[in-house]
């Protein structure tokens, strides 16, 4: 079964900030179980909870349902409070360059990946 778009932006997300879906899914006041059922396209969130994820990561509601989210879109997803995509102010451009990179990667991998649960 082919995972949906919202279900594969939802994990991505989760894995951008290097969180598992218990510590992704407080930021959001629902249970590690919801995360589980977005993230394997059993449920779809509410659109309270979309609008919490799109706020808290600087997107659009459309962003996040309406296509796959670009590297652009993921590289930019961080909230505005945190300094930078690893959350620390004490790296060069290039550094953190080098760290959104890597992530990205991890977060490739792990989505094309089926069957692996994080």
């Amino acid at each position: 079964m082919r995972k949906s778009t919202l279900a594969k932006n939802i994990k991505k997300l989760r894995l951008i900030k290097g969180m598992n879906q218990t510590e992704f899914a407080e930021l959001f006041g629902i249970n590690r179980s919801n995360i589980g059922s977005y993230e394997e396209a059993r449920a779809e969130p509410k659109l309270d909870v979309l609008m919490k994820m799109a706020s808290h990561f600087n997107l659009t509601i459309d962003q996040i349902v309406g296509g796959e989210l670009t590297v652009s879109e993921l590289a930019g997803a961080e909230p505005e409070s945190d300094s930078s995509a690893t959350g620390r102010n004490d790296l060069s451009v290039d550094e953190r360059l080098a760290e959104i990179t890597k992530r990205l990667a991890a977060i490739e991998k792990a989505v094309s990946s089926p069957g692996k649960k994080k």
